[in-house]
């Protein structure tokens, strides 16, 4: 009976081996699945528009990652929540203070500062905005931090109280 118990054995032995073998091969050869949170704007927003581009491209050509777009509040939270690990790619305006633990992926298009005024409004300086009704974009938006650097609190007196926020 000795013979049959070690003959049994080895056949558990190699059954064991061999179901972990196939285990491990189905495992390892299982294709990639991943998916990312990409931080964007705010929805109908054209960095929304073109994060909404990119996961669907990415997703047609590698079906194995999914790219989830998240709407935020714009540049600046976007780096906050990268910064928390909430997104793990966002779409930010390159004026943004980078910071030491991120990387910039690529640059997509270069990114000016824009002010649009009507024709027959009479402005054609920054300083004929004193006194005048403007909107400004959110105040989590790099559009935001972009126009304080180019006209600063000190210079804009109580007028600033007047403004409206888009």
């Amino acid at each position: 009976m000795s013979r049959d118990i070690k003959f049994w054995g080895l056949i558990g032995v190699v059954f064991l081996a061999v179901l972990s073998g196939f285990a491990a091969y189905t495992v390892l050869t299982a294709p990639l699945s991943i998916e990312l949170k990409l931080g964007a704007d705010q929805t109908n927003s054209e960095p929304f528009e073109m994060a909404s581009a990119i996961a669907h491209v990415v997703g047609r050509s590698h079906p194995g990652i999914r790219i989830a777009v998240k709407s935020t509040g714009g540049s600046s939270q976007n780096m906050s929540l990268l910064a928390q690990g909430k997104l793990d790619i966002a779409l930010v305006q390159a004026d943004v203070i980078s910071r030491g633990d991120v990387s910039l992926l690529a640059v997509l298009y270069p990114d000016l500062f824009q002010l649009l005024v009507r024709e027959d409004s009479g402005i054609s300086a920054i300083k004929d905005l004193e006194g005048r009704r403007i909107a400004l974009p959110p105040v989590t938006s790099g559009q935001y931090r972009a126009r304080r650097k180019t006209h600063p609190p000190a210079e804009r007196g109580s007028a600033d109280r007047r403004n409206t926020q888009v």
